[in-house]
This record gives structure tokens, sequence and C-alpha cells, in this order.
């Protein structure tokens, strides 16, 4: 509801490279927005989902994003909307059927980003987000809270933050807020809950949505 809005009101509708990390964008009715029309759109990844669109200068690339298989400074823009926090997560859950993909390894997100921002170019732009409030684990995904936050800035080789946007959710619908009025968001698990509680929330209470900006070439 408000990660796509927050998205297309940022991106510009230039001829470039476009990767989208985690294939959020592979919907019919995104892929035919105006401002996507023009670009060359990598949708990258872990399998085959079930749509799958067919159109000029857009391809599917299937992999882990730890291990990107792209060129350094490959891209323009980057796009990566709530997909890290499964990264090294239990994918089999949802996502795969490989036993290898079951995995509790928190931190191995960081590898995926960094490998976002190596295939930027430089001052290319890396749009992410995540869901926010307490930090939490639910086996399939974890939910970021500010330290989260300040230490994926901290690890990244190459780029500097340079808009951060926190979204809440309540029984009125999602408003714009700030980090401290998120903090005490919980996550909504659709897997580990068979009813809806008072709030009618779907999953996230919260979302941060992060600009990053590449100011280093990387250098073979």
């Amino acid at each position: 509801m408000v990660e796509y809005p927050w998205l297309f009101s940022r991106i510009n509708s230039n001829d470039e490279r476009l990767l989208d990390a985690g294939s959020v964008l592979n919907y019919p009715y995104l892929l035919e927005k105006t401002v996507l029309k023009h670009k060359d759109i990598f949708l990258m990844t872990l399998e085959p989902e079930s749509t799958m669109t067919r159109r000029s200068r857009l391809s599917y690339v299937f992999c882990d994003l730890r291990d990107n298989p792209f060129r350094n400074e490959a891209f323009d823009t980057v796009v990566s909307l709530s997909t890290i926090e499964h990264i090294g997560m239990d994918n089999t859950l949802v996502y795969s059927d490989k036993v290898r993909y079951k995995e509790q390894d928190a931190c191995s997100y960081l590898v995926a980003v960094n490998e976002m921002i190596r295939v930027l170019k430089t001052s290319g732009k890396l749009f992410l987000s995540v869901p926010f409030g307490k930090k939490e684990f639910h086996g399939w995904l974890q939910q970021f809270d500010s330290e989260m936050i300040a230490g994926l800035c901290s690890h990244l080789n190459g780029a500097s933050l340079i808009e951060a946007s926190y979204f809440r959710y309540d029984s009125k619908g999602w408003q714009l807020a700030d980090a401290e009025g998120c903090k005490d968001c919980e996550y909504f698990d659709t897997h580990a809950n068979q009813s809806v509680q008072d709030d009618l929330a779907a999953a996230a209470r919260a979302v941060a949505c992060l600009v990053f900006q590449k100011n280093t070439k990387v250098t073979e």
C-alpha cells in the first residue's frame, strides 16, 4: 500500500538498466507503468514464479541474491522492496522446496545488500524497504529495528543513506511517521496466526523505506 507509491514517486522514467532484486515488480499492472516502459528491467529472484510476463526489455534471473551474477557497475538503479528480511531465513515455507534454503542466518542480508551496491553505477541509487518496529524473528523473515538499520548503513561498501521514510499502520490505515513513532510496532505473521487481529493488519504494521546512493566506483 505504501511501498509501491513511495518507489514510483522517486524513480525516474529515463532509458536505463534497472535491477529488481526480489522480483517485486513482477506484475503486469506495475510493469506497464510509464515510469518503467523505457527501462531494461532484470527481475532477480530465488526461483521461477507462477507469473512471468513476456515483454521487450524484460529479463528474469534466478539466483541467490547473495551470489549476484552481474558485473560491477552494471545498473543505474536497484530496487529491493520487502525482500532482504527473508534472506538467510527459512525460505522453504513460501519461496523454495530446497532444503539448503532452510536457514537461520540473521546477518547474511548484509552480503546481499553489498552485492546490490556492487552492481550499481557510481551515483546510482538503491531503493530498499523492510518491515520495521520491534526486532522480531519469525523463522521465515525478520523485522528490523533502528539498531539493525544503523548496522546496515555502517556495513555498506561505498554507499550512503540519503533518505529514510517511515510509514505506520493502524486501524485508520497507513500514515507517514518517524522511526520513534514506529519502534513498538509488531509484525502480524499470517503463517503463525489463524485469525486477524482488531486492527486488521495483514503483515507489517510499519515499514522503513530507504534510499542509498553509491559514492565509490568499484575497481576490478
